[in-house]
């Protein structure tokens, strides 16, 4: 699957996760692929504005942060098939998360741009 459009949705108030959010824009924009960029947190929902704004859903959602921002990005997608690929940035767990080292993996990002990655299918409870 081609990545044309991109979400990164980072925590709210996170320093960490805005830094890093910035870096993930500036790597996915380099390559080539649109990015939408929205904070997230337990007063904000960034999703329904997202989603009712633009006419095209996107190909991927990047979370930045913890377990429960990852969470919450999983309840509100799902029902838009919208695959994530989520860091521990600024999170205090990481169970659910990658380790926020791999955001700065030259490999990951030529993966991105080959489009040599894999979707699994999860459930949720």
């Amino acid at each position: 699957m081609l990545l044309k459009l991109v979400w990164v949705i980072c925590r709210a108030n996170s320093k960490t996760a805005e830094k890093e959010a910035l870096a993930v824009v500036n790597e996915l924009n380099s390559i080539g692929i649109e990015v939408i960029t929205s904070t997230s947190s337990l007063s904000n929902n960034p999703y329904l504005a997202v989603i009712s704004s633009n006419s095209k859903l996107p190909d991927l959602a990047i979370v930045l942060g913890g377990d429960g921002t990852v969470l919450d990005a999983a309840r509100q997608l799902a029902i838009h098939k919208i695959p994530i690929l989520s860091f521990n940035v600024g999170g205090n767990l990481g169970f659910l998360t990658h380790d926020r080292g791999q955001l700065n993996s030259p490999e990951l990002w030529q993966r991105i741009r080959e489009d040599h990655f894999a979707i699994d299918q999860r459930m949720m409870l």
